[in-house]
């Protein structure tokens, strides 16, 4: 179902296209990692820009074949897609004041100032976002973690934790904002409650308030403290790290910034991981405007099947590194808060920008995506989606 039936039927397309000589121009393109870091899509975008320069190519249409999902349980309604959701995921490094177990108001527990944020972001009605009627799920925590490698009675001083944000209209800059005031009220809420403590047991405090830091600050910081030379050995530790992953590495090496750093403590940076999926839409097309009633009216006619029209398709997809909004300067933000940008991740904005192209979402229905049952419909499958491309092009083109 997700996603090899997809990808034979453009197959099947390409091959009718040619035995046939249909009189059009089909442009197939496969990728692969679509589920992880999409690198494949990343990396053909600045390509399809440049096939597009030298050979006088204008893109009318961009069909992907990603399955649909039902809405609900027992759904069987066919869906068309004329965008994707987006995702982000912004990440925070809580560095807190190390001290012994015996003496918790000595310091800060990194742990419990992660405590604090997730607690802020789970389920946090400022990130649900709505458009022409669709809602984004409630943000999640995906990983917390302790940074603490060996068993001690020192409490941990530095933990980290990812958070998954679905995006329909807001860009990264924005995202940012509303993260780090969720990420002050977070950490504020735990400085007063250590301040309460302190007072209930006579003490004084023994640290300052908790600083809440973006990414680019730390970076501006440690490159006024420490060489060129110097921040490069530290980088090339995380970036030719092959045991760790891409989150792992932004956690990293933020995590040894700090640690040239202590006078920032106790502090909580705020950052992106891998990977962003920018939302995309283009439901005002004049193409789409004329497509979609096509479609519904074609599967209602030849196979008595209701089609519904769903502006974001919700599994996340590469639909979303095309069409970027050319006048959008959000990312910008994105790059500068994403440790280890240009070296381990990084995404074709500029090629994205030009490739204005409606797009359309077109694939079998299935169930259970991902799951030992996940299964396929032939008859959408092999049968209903083929016919629809196929009167696509026709009709169209």
């Amino acid at each position: 179902m997700d996603m090899k039936a997809g990808l034979a039927i453009h197959m099947q397309m390409l091959e009718k296209a040619i035995i046939h000589q249909w009189p059009v121009n089909l442009l197939l393109v496969t990728v692969p990692d679509e589920e992880v870091n999409s690198a494949g899509m990343r990396g053909i975008v600045p390509s399809l820009v440049s096939m597009q320069k030298q050979f006088n190519l204008n893109y009318e249409l961009t069909v992907n074949s990603e399955p649909t999902f039902t809405e609900v349980e027992k759904d069987e309604t066919y869906h068309i897609y004329t965008g994707s959701v987006g995702k982000i995921m912004p990440g925070a490094l809580f560095y807190g004041k190390e001290t012994h177990a015996g003496q918790p108001l000595s310091g800060l527990n990194s742990n419990l100032m992660a405590a604090y944020l997730t607690k802020e972001m789970e389920w946090n009605e400022n990130f649900i976002e709505e458009d022409e009627g669709e809602r984004t799920p409630h943000p999640v925590c995906l990983q917390m973690n302790d940074l603490k490698t060996t068993y001690s009675v020192q409490i941990s001083h530095h933990s980290y934790a990812l958070y998954n944000v679905f995006l329909l209209q807001r860009n990264a800059e924005q995202m940012m904002a509303e993260f780090r005031k969720i990420t002050a009220k977070a950490m504020l809420d735990c400085d007063k409650k250590y301040e309460e403590i302190c007072q209930r047991n006579q003490l004084d405090r023994q640290f300052n308030q908790i600083k809440v830091m973006e990414f680019q600050e730390l970076h501006t910081y440690i490159k006024k403290k420490l060489s060129h030379n110097e921040l490069l050995k530290i980088e090339e530790k995380v970036f030719q790290d092959d045991s760790i992953d891409d989150r792992e590495k932004s956690v990293k090496l933020c995590d040894l910034y700090m640690g040239y750093c202590p006078e920032l403590a106790p502090a909580t940076i705020i950052f992106f991981t891998p990977p962003y999926y920018p939302a995309v839409t283009t439901v005002q097309h004049s193409l789409n405007k004329k497509l979609v009633p096509f479609i519904q009216s074609l599967i209602k006619k030849e196979f008595q099947i209701d089609a519904k029209h769903v502006h974001y398709f919700p599994g996340i997809s590469d639909l979303s590194y095309l069409n970027y909004d050319e006048h959008d300067e959000g990312w910008k933000h994105y790059k500068s808060n994403t440790p280890g940008w240009g070296q381990t991740y990084e995404i074709p904005f500029e090629a994205m920008k030009q490739l204005q192209v409606p797009l359309i979402n077109i694939g079998p229905f299935g169930k259970d995506a991902h799951k030992m049952t996940e299964r396929l419909h032939k008859k959408s499958a092999f049968v209903h989606t083929p016919y629809i491309i196929e009167k696509i092009i026709k009709k169209l083109f």
